[in-house]
């Protein structure tokens, strides 16, 4: 008996293995879904493909492996769209940690949509003092559950051109592109605003 339980351990844990290996195993974060699980499988995927490409030196194999290549963006394009398509994550707010002493508060953060290209976020604003410019930018960046910064996440938010005065509530736009930076966000935990000179330095 505990012999058959340990082989069928064994063959679980194999199991297990083998769905990792080959993509089938996606983690579900709180706030992004299966996204970030997704687009770091055809991130993989293309840059396998584009370095495959960039060694070969047959002519023929170049010219199959660019239209396994372009497929494969079809691909990426396709499922992105289904997913936008059949996930919801934009009623989740997002943590989002501000810095001190600013002339505006950020309320409330979420995703606003997806596509192809990027996930925007919306950031709802209440505007804490006039402010002289018409459009307001601040920067800011993604962290993981263990508090690190997500490489690529720095990122800038804007509002519309509006008059920016005491009282006023608006919104802010910011975009993570899907392969560059989504891909890298399976264990993201919230948004921390940066300076300028932290987003410069990047």
């Amino acid at each position: 008996m505990k012999k058959t339980i340990t082989l069928l351990s064994l063959v679980i844990f194999t199991i297990v293995v083998l769905l990792q290996s080959c993509g089938g195993h996606f983690t579900n974060n709180e706030y992004l879904g299966e996204l970030p699980s997704l687009a770091k499988k055809y991130q993989n995927e293309i840059a396998d493909k584009e370095e495959a490409i960039k060694k070969c030196t047959d002519m023929q194999e170049t010219f199959k492996l660019d239209k396994e290549n372009l497929i494969l963006h079809e691909k990426y394009e396709e499922e992105i769209k289904e997913f936008a398509k059949t996930n919801d994550l934009t009623d989740k707010s997002i943590p989002f940690e501000g810095l001190k002493d600013q002339a505006f508060a950020v309320e409330s953060v979420k995703v606003k949509d997806i596509n192809t290209y990027g996930l925007n976020l919306v950031f709802n604003l209440d505007i804490k003092k006039d402010i002289k410019e018409r459009h307001l930018f601040f920067y800011f960046k993604a962290v993981d559950g263990e508090g690190a910064d997500i490489q690529n996440s720095k990122a800038v938010a804007m509002t519309a051109r509006i008059p920016l005065t005491a009282g006023v509530k608006c919104e802010a736009i910011g975009t993570w592109k899907i392969l560059k930076t989504v891909a890298g966000m399976e264990n993201f935990a919230k948004l921390v605003e940066i300076t300028q000179e932290e987003y410069d330095a990047k």
